[in-house]
């Protein structure tokens, strides 16, 4: 019986601890997303640093931290280390069955693959990435600018950029955000005049 009890509690600090952790990196995320969209990228890369490190000691996937530092390094410009981040949250997040965020990696790997002059590589992420998303539902900021991004990386090969910055103007006006929506619809009209 004493026995019994200790085990009962110590279950219990176990579940404690494990919740504490999670609410913590929770906020920490939200933290590092807010530092991100901020521009102050250095902070992000604290915050997404002490996320993944809050992820692992609770036993938890890095899928997505790896996602969200992979596009922490598009946002810096470092597309060869952002594209290594990508692919390896891509393989995670596949082998997890993460859809969703699956279609957002190929997204987000689209402006490394541009940059490098891989048109091959832009064909498959294009297309998983565009119908992940769109199967999913998934709407976002962070979507409509990569897809934007990726747009102007890919402006060498006109059909692919407006392809791509077509499906960022759904996402703006799914999001509700006609303006945006219509300043990249101008962008694909400037680039069909000859």
């Amino acid at each position: 019986m004493v026995w019994s009890s200790t085990a009962e509690t110590r279950t219990a600090e176990i579940g404690s601890r494990s919740e504490r952790l999670f609410r913590v990196g929770r906020l920490v995320s939200l933290r590092a997303e807010n530092y991100r969209q901020r521009g102050l990228l250095d902070d992000a890369a604290e915050s997404y640093a002490t996320y993944e490190a809050l992820s692992r000691a609770r036993g938890r996937s890095t899928a997505l931290v790896l996602l969200n530092q992979g596009l922490l390094e598009v946002d810096r410009g470092d597309l060869p280390a952002a594209a290594e981040m990508i692919t390896a949250s891509l393989v995670a997040l596949k082998r997890e069955g993460r859809t969703q965020l699956v279609g957002a990696a190929h997204l987000t790997l689209l402006p490394c693959v541009a940059a490098a002059d891989d048109w091959e590589a832009w064909d498959l992420h294009y297309e998983a990435a565009t119908r992940l998303i769109r199967e999913s539902g998934l709407v976002e900021r962070d979507v409509a600018t990569t897809a934007e991004l990726a747009g102007t990386k890919a402006r060498a090969r006109p059909g692919k950029a407006i392809a791509i910055l077509a499906f960022a103007a759904e996402q703006w006006s799914a999001m509700g955000m006609g303006d945006e929506a219509e300043r990249v619809r101008a962008q694909i009209l400037s680039m069909r005049e000859p």
